[in-house]
């Protein structure tokens, strides 16, 4: 099946003969390497890759809609996945500087809707960083526990009634249910949907025009998903008003080149947010799904990565997988940044991109 989307989408594009131009220019092993990748079926999405306000490369392989015999284009909106827990971490952070939360408020005071008896003992802080003991709804859904369309106010009273994995703040376990609940957070505060508040305060600011917390609206115009065979891999039209977040790789790009600026936080507040604050080594022994293998701090894994010239550079990120994958990579000091998505269910990250371009940087 993935054979026949290959040649399917090479008689779609016969004649696009400066696919790679800009590619070719900037790093010849690189497009070599992306070629091999999308003849092997391991890249049907995106890569843009800049160094500061200057993009260096910004194009899109693959299929989009196979029975309409469309191809993915640099412009395409597709799902972020997790990567939306980056807005999610700037839109409490600008609470924080507010003054309407503080981070070692507890839950209970700001959402005491959630009625887990130990919510008293669970901080905005543990929320951000993945401290808080709270089992991972989604793995539950994943192992058929708990159904994928179950409504809000259902899913809430099922992890209200999960035993903590850990006493909130002495372990690191990344859980989708603490973000969620700061979701519900800011709702409550901006008093608007989720996708209303991204709007306002970092979409609108950042002219991020072809990103939306509001997904259902753009159903029509989203890539087809396909699973490792080659079939098409059901979408589930979630009830919750913005999860689901959706963005372009441009978009992208003008939200990672933003962090550190003022343009939408404090630069102490930024500081605390890169700051590490979960550490692989805290991950409880055994737990599912896999550690971290970075370092987390509010909203963004801090990583260290290795250059050419043997020393290491700091750089923030964060990857999504679900729907498709993608990451984002900002190196802090020369604000080099890196968009990846692909709308095949597999390889996250593509590492061998990743990794290539890593090694690579002067």
């Amino acid at each position: 099946m993935i054979k026949s989307i290959h040649i399917m989408i090479i008689l779609i594009m016969i004649g696009v003969s400066s696919l790679f131009t800009q590619a070719q220019s900037t790093d010849p092993a690189l497009q070599q390497l992306i070629n091999r990748l999308y003849a092997e079926g391991k890249l049907h999405g995106g890569i843009l890759m800049a160094e500061g306000e200057q993009i260096l490369l910004s194009q899109a392989w693959g299929v989009a809609d196979r029975e309409k015999g469309l191809v993915l284009t640099e412009d395409q909106q597709f799902y972020i996945n997790s990567l939306n827990k980056m807005f999610t971490s700037v839109l409490i952070m600008q609470m924080v500087e507010e003054g309407i939360l503080a981070l070692d408020d507890p839950l209970s005071e700001h959402y005491p809707e959630f009625k887990h008896p130990r919510a008293d003992d669970i901080t905005i802080h543990h929320m951000l960083s993945h401290r808080t003991g709270l089992p991972d709804y989604v793995w539950y859904q994943i192992r058929g526990q708990l159904p994928w369309d179950l409504q809000e106010a259902a899913l809430l009273e099922a992890v209200a009634g999960m035993d903590l994995e850990f006493e909130p703040g002495t372990m690191f376990h990344y859980s989708n249910s603490g973000y969620l609940l700061l979701r519900l957070i800011i709702e409550k505060y901006r008093t608007t949907t989720y996708g209303n508040a991204l709007t306002e305060w970092i979409l609108e600011p950042l002219r991020m025009t072809h990103t939306s917390g509001n997904a259902k609206e753009h159903y029509a115009n989203m890539p087809v998903y396909y699973s490792q065979d080659g079939s098409a891999g059901k979408v589930y039209e979630s009830d919750f008003r913005g999860e689901e977040v959706i963005s372009t790789q441009r978009d992208l790009y003008r939200f990672m080149l933003a962090l550190g600026s003022e343009k939408l936080l404090r630069k102490e507040t930024w500081e605390l947010m890169f700051t590490p604050h979960s550490f692989p080594s805290e991950v409880p022994e055994g737990a599912w799904p896999p550690p971290h293998q970075n370092p987390y701090g509010y909203g963004f894994s801090i990583m260290e990565l290795p250059s050419n010239n043997g020393k290491t550079t700091r750089a923030v990120a964060h990857g999504g997988a679900g729907m498709g994958s993608n990451f984002a990579v900002r190196y802090l000091e020369s604000k080099d940044i890196l968009i990846i998505w692909n709308s095949i269910y597999k390889d996250p990250i593509l590492p061998e991109i990743f990794e290539h371009i890593a090694a690579n940087r002067e």
